[in-house]
């Protein structure tokens, strides 16, 4: 039987997934049977792999690899990533958990870690099914929804596949010139001067929070997406655009941050595939490889290079970090576990957050603001302690309004993936596929962080969209006038 399953090809990636399957089963059986009290845990981490992890698994056994690619592909995939994945690689690394998440093991204490995460697992296996219903709601599908679901992105391709006569490259080199002058102001303002970036080595940990000229900057990354999606309506990209990528990519890099370029580069992916009707499944693996090992490989550089700028010698341990760059990116996971715990020791912050995220943008006038999640979060762990913790959209609810927000964050993240589901299907234009790109790759952001750090990602890229769109609306008045 297995002989014959094998001589069909397109069986292989179903027998290998189904093999996959059958040893983790097993696996968490035995593990369940020398420890019974992780039945509870187990169980609630199975219920959890079903629902985040169905969906993407049909895709895969179908061979869909576009719909992976999604708003709702993107929304299951980044769910199960943090509300499976993370929690496995930490009971795994349960012996040395303070290694694996210092945080959540100072704060789980002397508590056992599966009874620990029950109650916050417990609570993400509530909601999010909420969360695929407002989805459902909000792009237009209230019944059939697993039927219909998969319609995803084919209607993108159908009404942007004609070509456009000609690239507009006048807004792409402006706005190249705008980021390029953003990057200076940046570099000059906020590091000290070319100079000090050189001498700290390079991929020096800056931080995003530069206010306008930080905007600025992003106009490079913005006006590099608006010329890769002319070039694919136009069937050809110039070899000079490879150029305009690298250098946006060593413009940020050097800045020690990857979010801007991640996003990026996932837009590029989803404007692709609204384009092509079809994504090779080795090409989706090794773009999720070579993303994997540049993640990895980045994460390393910086702090090798922050370890030597200090003076002391390097003390990274790969093996036993398994991957750093991407496990530790789904550490979100570890503070809204701790949120949920240590949240009711506190008042509820009552919608603040939301209000540092909407307004935001006027914080350089000097409008005094809250502070967001991620700060809020530290606050509650240590006054003292620098930087944000990122609790999760669905953690930033609970902080907020309890387990109301839970409900209420879980149906707004549906909302959000239903809007950019509409947005993909309605573009037309490669400044509307841009846009919608865009909106469609800050969702793993959105459900990773909070409000306001997803708000400012999207906010630096699609500011100077909406530019552009006024523009050329203004621009079109005068000339619909004289055709009247």
């Amino acid at each position: 039987m297995l002989t014959a399953i094998v001589q069909q090809k397109k069986s292989v990636p179903k027998a290998l997934l189904f093999s996959a399957l059958i040893v983790f089963l097993v696996g968490v059986g035995a593990e369940i049977s020398m420890n019974s009290s992780s039945l509870e845990t187990y169980s609630l981490l199975a219920g959890l792999a079903v629902v985040t992890g169905a969906w993407p698994l049909y895709l895969v056994l179908h061979r869909d690899f576009r719909s992976l690619l999604s708003p709702f592909g993107l929304l299951t995939l980044t769910l199960f990533a943090i509300y499976v994945v993370r929690p496995l690689f930490l009971l795994s690394n349960e012996a040395t958990l303070s290694k694996a998440s210092p945080l959540l093991g100072m704060w789980a204490g002397s508590n056992d870690l599966q009874s620990y995460l029950t109650i916050p697992l417990a609570l993400a296996l509530l909601v999010i099914p909420i969360a695929y219903v407002s989805f459902a709601a909000s792009a237009g599908w209230p019944f059939g929804f697993w039927s219909r679901v998969r319609e995803g992105l084919p209607d993108t391709a159908r009404s942007v596949e004609s070509p456009e006569p000609r690239a507009r490259l006048a807004p792409v080199v402006a706005l190249t010139v705008i980021g390029l002058v953003g990057w200076i102001l940046y570099v000059e303002l906020f590091v000290g001067g070319l100079g000090r970036l050189l001498a700290s080595g390079l991929l020096r940990n800056i931080g995003p929070g530069a206010g306008y000229p930080h905007l600025l900057l992003m106009a490079f990354g913005s006006a590099n997406l608006l010329w890769f999606c002319q070039g694919l309506r136009q069937r050809r990209l110039s070899p000079i655009y490879w150029v305009h990528l690298v250098a946006f990519a060593a413009a940020v890099l050097v800045l020690g941050t990857r979010t801007y370029l991640a996003i990026l580069l996932l837009s590029m992916l989803i404007a692709f595939c609204s384009i092509r009707r079809r994504l090779s499944g080795f090409v989706l693996l090794f773009l999720v490889i070579a993303a994997v090992t540049a993640s990895t490989a980045f994460w390393f550089t910086r702090t090798t290079v922050q370890q030597a700028h200090a003076g002391r010698p390097a003390t990274i341990d790969l093996q036993a970090d398994a991957f750093p760059g991407v496990l530790l990116a789904l550490e979100p996971f570890d503070f809204y576990a701790i949120a949920i715990h240590i949240a009711p020791q506190f008042q509820p912050l009552g919608g603040s957050t939301y209000v540092n995220a909407i307004f935001l943008p006027f914080k350089p006038l000097g409008v005094a603001l809250p502070l967001p999640a991620g700060e809020e979060l530290t606050t509650m762990l240590d006054p003292s302690a620098p930087g944000a913790r990122p609790p999760t959209f669905i953690g930033e609810g609970y902080l907020n309004f309890g387990v109301l927000g839970l409900f209420g964050s879980a149906a707004a993240l549906g909302i959000y993936v239903g809007l950019a589901m509409r947005l993909l299907k309605s573009s037309s234009s490669s400044l509307s596929l841009a846009l919608a790109s865009v909106v469609t790759a800050a969702i793993p952001y959105l459900v990773w962080s909070y409000a306001t750090a997803a708000s400012v990602v999207v906010l630096n890229f699609l500011a100077w969209f909406a530019l552009l769109a006024l523009l050329g609306a203004i621009r079109r008045g005068p000339a619909a006038g004289r055709d009247n």
